[in-house]
């Protein structure tokens, strides 16, 4: 199968650094590779796809603080004639702007489209004109957001983000802190994080980017962990190998999420280390997390509570572990491969 994965023109895929959509692109890409999938990764000059073939569209902005419609767009115009040779094409963008190839292109009527969307959709259905574009094929990342989706008028199936397991070793060693991983943004709520774990008596590890929308919150976090005596340590842009050693060998991984999670790697990422998880029933947080690998609080009181009783000892790292592999790439790829085939025997949805 010849496929097409169009990915964001924000960043560069693979990301240098922060850029989960990014990162699940090219988990999915590397994964339909190894399946013997001929794969095309359109994207940022600069991008790379082992085993694949890669067209660079434009140079990847580098920053969210950019008119994403007319970036996408500048990109769209780049590959647009050339995607007649693929068997389906699989948008990742915010926009899904290379769906508007079925109109400007000649070949476009008989183009395969699917468009994932990796976050809360601000499409409105009665903007687009659907009988042009019908099928959209769109594809959640969770329950929840093919359900939020519904609401606004939008069918949808739905494919969990896959993560590259052995990026994230198993570790069934564990200490008596606490880690927070994140971006250092209000609606993540790393300062309830420090909170609950000050509460608790128990040192936190807050593990963030510096890219971030709000540098104000990300001051306030900084003087919170200086204030703590040291039972908060920042750990500012801190490399994958320090991340993955801190939150390997955490007795738990506190997510306080309250932006409608539409999935939430961290999670999977924390489990796959063979470490559980204390998160709020934040979107789709609660399909992610079972009673073995985790808990779940409804709402912030409930998880200062949770973090203060929380007991590692009542938790197998192994089951945290064989709860991420649920959520591997390569099963990714797999159930993105039923629904590739589906698009392309039609009707589609």
């Amino acid at each position: 199968m010849k496929i097409a994965l169009i990915s964001p023109p924000l960043l560069l895929t693979p990301p240098a650094g922060y850029g989960g959509l990014e990162r699940v692109v090219y988990d999915l890409g590397e994964s339909l590779v190894a399946a013997g999938q001929d794969v095309t990764l359109i994207a940022p000059t600069g991008s790379s796809m082992p085993g694949g073939k890669v067209i660079e569209t434009i140079p990847a902005s580098g920053t969210t603080n950019c008119n994403w419609l007319e970036q996408e767009l500048k990109a769209f115009d780049t590959y647009k004639s050339i995607l007649g040779q693929f068997d389906i094409i699989h948008s990742h963008e915010w926009f899904g702007c290379s769906i508007l190839a079925k109109v400007t292109e000649s070949f476009g009527k008989d183009l395969k489209f699917c468009h994932t969307h990796h976050g809360h959709l601000d499409w409105s259905p009665t903007h687009v004109n659907r009988e042009m574009f019908n099928p959209i094929n769109l594809i959640a990342i969770s329950q929840y957001m093919s359900r939020e989706y519904l609401t606004q008028g939008w069918k949808s199936r739905y494919v969990y983000n896959g993560v590259d397991l052995t990026t994230h070793p198993f570790s069934s060693e564990k200490g008596e802190n606490l880690v927070f991983v994140g971006r250092l943004s209000k609606f993540k709520q790393p300062a309830l994080a420090i909170d609950a774990a000050l509460a608790a008596g128990k040192k936190i590890h807050v593990i963030g980017g510096s890219f971030v929308d709000d540098p104000n919150y990300l001051e306030m976090i900084r003087k919170k962990c200086e204030m703590s005596g040291g039972e908060a340590i920042l750990h500012l842009d801190a490399s994958h190998e320090e991340k993955v050693k801190l939150v390997g060998n955490a007795s738990a991984c506190l997510i306080p999420s309250a932006m409608q999670e539409p999935f939430g790697l961290t999670c999977i990422e924390a489990m796959s280390c063979g470490t559980p998880v204390i998160a709020l029933n934040d979107g789709a947080l609660s399909e992610l997390v079972t009673s073995k690998s985790g808990l779940v609080a409804n709402n912030n009181e409930e998880f200062i509570q949770a973090v203060r009783t929380f007991d590692g000892s009542k938790f197998d790292p192994r089951d945290c572990r064989d709860r991420a592999e649920y959520f591997s790439r390569e099963k990714m790829a797999d159930r993105y491969l039923k629904l590739y085939r589906e698009v392309i025997d039609g009707p589609g949805w």
